[in-house]
C-alpha cells in the first residue's frame, strides 16, 4: 500500500482533527516535568525509559518526529532540550504550539505542521530524533530515510512502537475488548521490520513493554482503583519480560539505535 496516496492522507488528516478535538489542554504539572528529569521507575514505565535514554544521550538538538499533540517535545524542553516538533497534522501541530505557551517553553519548543516522509528536512541536523508510535502508519523505508538524513553521523534515533511478533497473539488482541485508538494506515510492526530497521541504524539498545498493561483501559477510573492495578501490572509486566523470550509477547519496543560514522 502507498502511504501517502491522496486518500490515505486525506483519512489519516481527518482521524487526528478528531483526536485533536477531542483534547482539553492544560500546562503540564510540574511534578510530570519532576518524574522525567529524573525517571527513578524506568524499569516498569516506558516513557521513563525514554526519557532516561534522552538524558545518557545528552544531545543538544532533538527532533520529535511526529510529534502529536507536542507533550513530549514541551516536556524535553521544560527539561532544559532544544526540540523541534514535525506532524503531519496542522491541528495537532496548534496543540502543540498552544501547549508550548502554557508550558512557557516557547522558545526551546518549535513546530512544523509537514510530512516528515516527504517534506525536505536539513541534512545532519539534530543530535538525536525522538519517533513515538509514527512508523506504524507510515511508508517505513521512506521514513527510516528521512531519519538518517537528518541526523548527525553518531546521532541517537529512539524509536517506540507497537509490535506483534506472534500472529495467534495478534488476532486475540484484534478480538479483545480492550478500546482501541486505531488510525486509517496503522499496523503493528515485526521481525521484518525490525530487521529493516537494523539495517539502517546500529541497535544499541532494545527493550520490550507492555503484556498485560494493556487490560488497564478497560478501567475506566482514576485514583487508587486505578494507581495500584497499574504498579502491580507494570511490575508482573516487567518480571516476565526478564524471561528470555518473553519479549516475543510484548506489544511494545523501544530502540536505541545510532547513525553510523563517516567512512576516513
Amino acid at each position: 500500500m502507498d502511504a501517502h496516496a491522496p486518500k490515505d492522507v486525506a483519512a489519516e488528516l481527518a482521524f487526528q482533527a478528531t483526536q485533536a478535538a477531542q483534547v482539553e489542554m492544560r500546562a503540564t504539572p510540574l511534578d510530570i516535568i519532576d518524574r522525567y528529569r529524573h525517571c527513578r521507575r524506568w524499569r516498569f514505565y516506558r516513557k521513563e525509559y525514554v526519557f532516561k535514554l534522552i538524558h545518557e544521550c545528552k544531545p543538544k538538538k532533538i527532533l520529535d518526529f511526529g510529534c502529536g499533540s507536542g507533550d513530549s517535545s514541551t516536556e524535553l524542553a521544560a527539561l532544559g532540550y532544544d526540540v523541534v516538533g514535525i506532524d503531519v497534522s496542522p491541528d495537532l501541530i496548534a496543540l502543540a504550539e498552544q501547549r508550548a505557551r502554557l508550558d512557557g517553553v516557547v522558545d526551546r519548543a518549535k513546530f512544523m505542521a509537514v510530512d516528515g516522509t516527504t517534506a525536505t528536512l536539513p541534512a545532519a541536523a539534530y543530535d538525536l530524533v525522538l519517533v513515538q508510535a509514527v512508523l506504524h502508519h507510515v511508508d517505513l523505508t521512506e521514513s527510516l530515510r528521512t531519519l538518517e538524513h537528518v541526523l548527525v553521523p553518531g546521532g541517537h534515533v529512539i524509536i517506540v512502537e507497537p509490535v506483534a511478533y506472534s500472529r495467534t497473539l495478534q488476532w486475540l488482541r484484534d478480538r479483545s475488548p480492550v478500546e482501541k485508538d486505531i488510525s486509517p494506515n496503522e499496523r503493528q510492526l515485526n521481525h521484518d521490520d525490525m530487521r529493516q530497521i537494523g539495517r539502517t541504524f546500529e541497535i544499541v539498545e532494545k527493550r520490550h513493554f507492555t503484556i498485560f498493561q494493556r487490560v488497564l483501559r478497560l478501567i475506566k477510573v482514576e485514583g487508587p482503583l486505578y494507581d495500584w492495578p497499574a504498579r502491580f501490572l507494570a511490575l508482573f509486566d516487567y518480571l516476565l519480560l526478564c524471561i528470555p523470550g518473553m519479549g516475543h509477547f510484548a506489544s511494545t519496543v523501544v530502540l536505541l539505535g545510532r547513525k553510523p560514522e563517516k567512512k576516513s
